[in-house]
């Protein structure tokens, strides 16, 4: 695959300390790379693009804390976290396969904070929770045309994202043994964008969420349905990510609501774990793709569908034998919006996935392999109106480590291939997933 390489180094710490009265953590992640994308496989070579992207940071650090104490005749649970993002990223537009001289550069810098506060309080079979969330995020961007190096042109636009949200939710145990389970909760969620760069201002947006669910045990078996009303805001990329020419954007683009119903059974043993679910979604302006054609190039649209609906089943297993532990879920799904030619599949919506894993372990050594399987995808439509199916497949992995163990700390040194046999899948048209990727690790652990 032309132009998939990429190179990347993560590092990861954390911390915890119990003060007695509170648990205290905090974490710092910084993940840097650089990587290439394909060019698009599916068009012809002249229209394809070459992109790459030299030069990515991203590093996010959290806050958190936890305090539990008896008060009113229960337990009252109070949870925080605080968390600041720095991202910045250059994309590179080239003209040709030779990736020499760029003629199109975009420089993002993102800066986010966030903050959610949650009280949980217990009594008796009675459990009350209460959330509130907050998130701030600021978008700078500079996009620079060199197609014409004798006149070199270069804009910058600034974007503000605020979303937040408060609920209450509620569970009770009921009956004989206490095997009936009820409960129900609200929220509102909302969103505002007080700046748009140099597209149209929109407004602020506020929906509400609600939720039902009722269950029961019957001897080692679980049962719980459930229904609920969900909202989606669009993401700033929906509303204004152009990625260089590849989107045409909609100012009229519109929050997506969805009304979800789910059955689920589960059981268990010592030495194993299964669930069973049965859903089905109906949603009213679900954000979708389509292809329009604008001054000769083809462009990608995301439109509010009229609506769109979706039943499914999954499954969700672990198995343990000795040394050998075995986990697999999978879920397989019709999903489809309507449109003003009738009902469709939705665009890059998998009707079939799953994911497997087999681990090993015997005196500080693991191995693992896994496998991922994705399938039955479609494009957006064409202009006239056709789909083209998306290539799915299965990518396996593997991981070997080894753990050295001390009395108040242990080593982890680990290697991992994904994609080893270098599947080629397509979640969007022309534009694989990563090839066979490898990478190598430590992971450092102990008590102060």
């Amino acid at each position: 695959r032309l132009n998939t390489d990429r190179e990347s180094l993560t590092l990861f710490g954390k911390v915890e300390h119990d003060a007695g009265a509170a648990v205290l953590r905090g974490s710092l992640l910084h993940v840097g790379n650089a990587k290439g994308i394909a060019p698009e496989s599916h068009i012809e070579p002249g229209d394809a693009r070459f992109w790459r992207y030299p030069n990515t940071r991203f590093t996010l650090g959290s806050l958190a804390a936890q305090a539990e104490r008896a008060a009113m005749g229960g337990m009252v649970d109070v949870q925080g976290v605080a968390w600041g993002q720095l991202h910045h990223q250059q994309i590179s537009q080239y003209p040709d396969a030779r990736f020499q001289v760029a003629n199109e550069i975009q420089d993002d810098d993102d800066v986010s904070g966030g903050l959610r506060l949650g009280v949980a309080f217990e009594r008796a079979e009675r459990l009350i929770r209460v959330r509130t969330d907050l998130l701030a995020s600021q978008h700078d961007q500079t996009d620079v045309d060199q197609r014409d190096l004798s006149s070199v042109v270069s804009t910058e636009s600034s974007y503000q994202l605020i979303q937040g949200g408060v609920g209450a939710e509620w569970e009770e145990r009921l009956g004989a043994g206490r095997k009936w389970l009820v409960g129900g909760g609200v929220g509102v969620e909302g969103v505002a964008t007080p700046k748009t760069g140099d597209k149209p201002p929109r407004d602020p947006q506020v929906s509400w969420t609600a939720s039902l669910t009722t269950g029961t045990r019957i001897g080692a078996t679980s049962l719980r349905l459930s229904a609920a009303r969900k909202v989606r805001f669009p993401t700033p990329r929906e509303l204004f990510g152009e990625a260089i020419g590849r989107f045409l954007l909609n100012p009229d683009l519109r929050p997506e609501t969805i009304y979800q119903s789910e059955l689920t059974a589960s059981t268990s043993t010592r030495s194993a774990t299964l669930e069973a679910a049965v859903f089905a979604r109906r949603s009213t302006d679900a954000i979708d793709q389509l292809r329009v054609r604008v001054d000769g190039v083809t462009l990608r649209q995301r439109i509010n569908l009229d609506g769109s609906r979706t039943i499914g089943v999954s499954l969700n297993g672990t198995a343990r034998a000795n040394r050998l532990t075995l986990s697999a879920n999978a879920t397989l799904q019709h999903s489809e919006g309507k449109t003003d030619d009738g009902w469709q599949a939705r665009t890059e919506v998998p009707s079939f996935t799953s994911f497997a894993v087999a681990t090993y372990r015997a005196r500080g050594f693991s191995l693992g392999l896994d496998a991922r399987t994705v399938a039955g995808m479609r494009d957006a439509p064409d202009v006239d109106g056709s789909r083209s199916r998306l290539d799915g497949g299965t990518r396996i992995g593997a991981r070997a480590s080894h753990t050295w163990f001390r009395r108040r700390g242990s080593l982890e040194a680990f290697a991992r291939v994904d994609n080893a046999l270098d599947t080629a899948v397509f979640p969007q048209a022309g534009l694989p997933l990563p090839g066979r990727t490898a990478s190598l690790g430590v992971r450092l652990s102990g008590n102060l």
